[in-house]
């Protein structure tokens, strides 16, 4: 993934996405001195807002690149706007997390939509950032499913847990049973519905099938991973991938007296992390290369907590290497493998 390098003079259109709008504003070298002095405008979230907003800018001088936080589905359609109409003007889905550091660095303390407009255009022109590349539209497809499921999910488990000890009426408790019903019912036809759209793509069911053979992987880590992460081959380096989808390590060390464990940067995707979480819990059950990893990690003693992070980041890297290889996960193949420290 090549980087958008500094450059002196380099212009920057940032914006704040929301559910119906977003804020733009144009920043250029020295802005991050004087924020008020950006001027921010407000479009609707469509098609025709992204034209009107790039017309703005022209007006204002032009820009050398768009760059906005991710806010997932919201920000992804808008850059996805943007493409359609400037397909030449480099795009970029920067980290929440960063931006926010950077606005610390900053010192701002007043968070407003304009002022987050003012925060991100200065990011891109001050900060090096990886540009946005759409994922295909499968992908997209595997997102959505996974995020209305997350939903039901959520739903489910929460009346599920208000049912618990609940002393109601008759009536109100039939309805709240068939609440439950109807939420399971609906988790089960986007589980069907998410295999349709696999069976229905060749190329997502070669995927599929290649993750899978991952221990611990199973269809749900594998859509999910799919569905936010996109094309793990874009990534040059396992530990571009690893930082993205928030599992790289993060070393506390400073000094005679600051000495902290290592842990997980969790800058990326929660959901993410989530579905990596419940795959390595199941490969370090399983026997194989991934379950000696982690004992041996334990033996030289490794929290238990931390060890299963290392599996984590294994698993998203042989992720990566079924994928770029096109070959099913083998045993044989990793050798022997040096221990991630975590």
């Amino acid at each position: 993934m090549e980087k958008f390098e500094q450059a002196n003079g380099r212009r920057v259109l940032g914006t704040d996405v929301a559910l119906e709008k977003f804020d733009a504003g144009i920043a250029g070298p020295g802005s991050s001195e004087n924020l008020r002095s950006i001027k921010v405008r407000t479009f609707p979230r469509t098609l025709e807002g992204a034209g009107q907003c790039l017309e703005w800018m022209d007006l204002a001088g032009g820009a050398d690149a768009i760059v906005m936080e991710a806010t997932g589905y919201y920000s992804r359609e808008l850059m996805g706007f943007f493409h359609q109409l400037r397909p030449n003007l480099p795009g970029f889905i920067a980290n929440p997390y960063l931006i926010k550091r950077y606005a610390e660095g900053l010192g701002v303390r007043t968070k407003t939509d304009a002022q987050d407009t003012r925060v991100i255009a200065c990011y891109g022109v001050e900060r090096k950032i990886h540009p946005f590349r759409e994922h295909p539209p499968e992908h997209q497809e595997l997102q959505r499913l996974n995020k209305d499921r997350d939903a039901l999910m959520e739903m489910l488990l929460s009346e599920q847990a208000r049912a618990l000890g609940a002393v109601r009426n008759a009536t109100a408790q039939k309805v709240h049973e068939r609440l439950i019903q109807e939420l399971k019912q609906g988790i089960k036809d986007l589980d069907q519905e998410l295999r349709r759209v696999v069976k229905t793509c060749e190329s997502l069911e070669k995927q599929m099938d290649l993750l899978v053979s991952i221990p611990g992987v199973g269809f749900r880590t594998a859509t999910v991973s799919l569905g936010l992460l996109g094309d793990f081959t874009q990534f040059e380096r396992g530990r571009q991938l690893s930082s993205f989808a928030g599992t790289a390590p993060k070393l506390k060390d400073s000094g005679k007296t600051v000495h902290g464990r290592t842990v997980m940067v969790k800058r990326g995707n929660s959901r993410v992390r989530k579905a990596l979480y419940m795959a390595a819990m199941a490969a370090v059950r399983l026997e194989g290369p991934l379950r000696r990893i982690y004992l041996d990690l334990i033996a030289k003693g490794k929290a238990k907590k931390s060890a299963l992070g290392a599996i984590m980041r294994r698993i998203l890297l042989l992720m990566r290497a079924v994928l770029k290889s096109g070959l099913p996960f083998d045993p044989a193949r990793m050798g022997k493998p040096q221990p991630a420290v975590s």
